[in-house]
Formats: structure tokens, C-alpha cells, sequence
């Protein structure tokens, strides 16, 4: 199969996944914005925010080329099932990288009392569930190899 010969339809879900990537992104941004303009942020923070943004966004974009070179997958995508499985492993990673952005801003603000939560669990725990994440979906391309 070609690169280009596997075309991804805009449906309901992928745009209710976009949507939902979209406000987490402009929330974190907005949240980002507001404590560096009013408040002693690191430029370190707002930078990480910015680029976690732009990632999220960098994987929707993604979603809609499942059989590009950019997604560094160790599995082969050789079928439309496996295409399938990638667009919406591209997706669900959008949004949790969304939230992790969105995470960001808000113990960057100190919304989230650092006294409460230990520094570095919430991320740990988000990078741990887009691991797992990953982790599950390429076993379910690995498994969809001979459909």
C-alpha cells in the first residue's frame, strides 16, 4: 500500500477528540499566559506549556497522515486496520499530552498546592499513562498485522 493511498474521514469522534485537545490546549495557554503576565513565573514553564501545546497539536495533525514517517512506532503499519488503530492512538495521545500541558500551567500558577501533591507526581502519573497508552496501542497494531 502507498503512503497516500489511505484517506482519514472527518467523523464525529475524531472531532469530538479534537475539540477536547483544542480546549485543554487553549485553557493550558490561557492559564500559562495569565500567571506569567501577573505573576514571578520561570520562563522554563512557560516555554514546556508552549511546546507540549504545540505537540499536542503536532499530533492531531498527525492522525490525519497514519502512514508517515514521523510516527516512530517499532511496528509496521502495512494494512488499513493498522492505519485505523494508529489515527486513533494519534488522537487519544493528542489529548493526553493536552492534559499534561494543561497539568503544567497549573502547577506552573500554583493552583494545584504543592503542598498537597508531591512535586513531580502528576506529571510522573501522566507520563505514565501516555507509556501504557502507547504501550497498548501498538500491541493492538501488532495484532492487527494479519487482519
Amino acid at each position: 500500500m502507498e503512503k497516500n493511498d489511505f484517506k482519514v474521514y472527518r467523523t464525529l469522534e475524531g472531532t469530538i477528540f479534537e475539540v477536547v485537545t483544542a480546549l485543554l490546549v487553549v485553557a493550558s495557554l490561557l492559564i500559562t499566559v495569565l500567571f506569567s503576565h501577573f505573576g514571578d513565573t520561570l520562563l522554563g514553564g512557560v516555554l514546556g506549556t508552549v511546546l507540549l501545546s504545540i505537540c499536542a497539536l503536532l499530533f492531531l495533525f498527525l492522525a490525519y497522515h497514519p502512514a508517515s514517517d514521523l510516527i516512530n512506532i517499532p511496528v509496521k503499519r502495512k494494512n488499513p486496520a493498522q492505519l485505523e488503530i494508529t489515527v486513533r492512538m494519534m488522537r487519544v495521545v493528542a489529548v493526553e499530552i493536552g492534559a499534561l500541558s494543561l497539568l503544567m500551567s497549573l502547577l506552573m500558577g500554583d493552583i494545584i498546592n504543592r503542598d498537597i501533591v508531591a512535586d513531580g507526581l502528576p506529571p510522573f502519573v501522566i507520563m505514565t499513562v501516555l507509556f501504557v497508552t502507547i504501550s497498548y496501542y501498538c500491541w493492538k497494531i501488532k495484532r492487527a498485522q494479519n487482519v
